[in-house]
This record gives structure tokens, sequence and C-alpha cells, in this order.
């Protein structure tokens, strides 16, 4: 995968749909480089003295937010990294919601405009999801869920 780092204009334009969708101000202490996908990823400024032109590099930083469609996407991290002290946008879920969410279900939320949303329960940030007609699609990633309990435990034969 081949990384290219962010111009000053390319950045700018990513902070301000940043704040201008979540409320969200992002630091400085990152830079931000692009794959060829449209994934954006997170990376820490102490990497730029690193010489990596001799390096297979498979990955670079955290990847937080996603920019190939019509709407930026924050990822499953860059929520957590870039909107935990999101204003706007943002959607908190009660206890049971919560449960329902990180386990993988969509969640009905009435009254809410369409579009991204920074999914949280009290100061926890769970991800982001896409409001759609009143209900709240999970795109919390499978191997980050919390399995059903029933799930987990294995099944015994009490008939014997």
């Amino acid at each position: 995968m081949a990384f290219v780092r962010m111009s000053s204009a390319e950045v700018r334009k990513f902070r301000k749909a940043l704040e201008e969708r979540w409320g969200v101000r992002v630091s400085r202490e990152y830079w931000f480089a692009t794959s060829s996908s449209g994934k954006v990823f997170a990376v820490s400024k102490g990497v730029s003295s690193i010489d990596v032109s001799s390096l297979r590099v498979s990955s670079m930083g955290v990847y937080v937010a996603d920019v190939s469609g019509a709407e930026m996407r924050l990822s499953f991290d860059g929520s957590m990294v870039l909107a935990s002290d999101a204003s706007k946008n943002v959607v908190v879920l009660s206890r049971e919601q919560r449960y329902a969410w990180m386990t993988g279900a969509d969640v009905p939320m009435a009254g809410l405009d369409n579009g991204w949303m920074v999914v949280k329960s009290g100061s926890d940030v769970l991800g982001c999801g896409f409001l759609k007609d009143g209900v709240l699609k999970n795109y919390v990633p499978k191997e980050r869920r919390i399995r059903l309990a029933r799930a987990m435990t294995p099944s015994v034969d009490v008939s014997e």
C-alpha cells in the first residue's frame, strides 16, 4: 500500500471538515497520510525523522478516516482518537443501547438528522455510525464486537 503525506492544503481541508461535521479541533501533534484507497492515517510527527525509503511499509500510524466517498467517515479508532471531544452530530446511547451497539446490532434512534454520527455512552466514545431513517447503522468491526454470552459459553447437555 502506498502512502502519500497530505499537503498543507489537504490537511486544512481535512481539519475543516472535522470541525464542521463534528465540532472537533484536531491537535497539531499529528501529520496525515493518505493511501491509494482514500484512507487517512494520523502519524506522530516523530516518525517523519525516520528514513523509510528503503523499507517496505505496510501500515503507517493509525487509520482515522475514510474520505473515498461523498462524505468523510471516521474509523473506529479515528472516532476515539479524534472525536473524544466532539460537540456536533453526537449520539449518546443508554446502557441497553450501548450493549446492543457493541454486540453489532443497529440501534433505533428517533428525531435526528441523517448522516455520520459519533457514538458515545457517557464520556466513552464507541465508534462512528450512520444514521438513516431513524436507525443508527453499526460500523463496529466484527473483531471488536462483544460476543453474546450464549455464544461464548460451551453448550452443555444436561439431559443425562
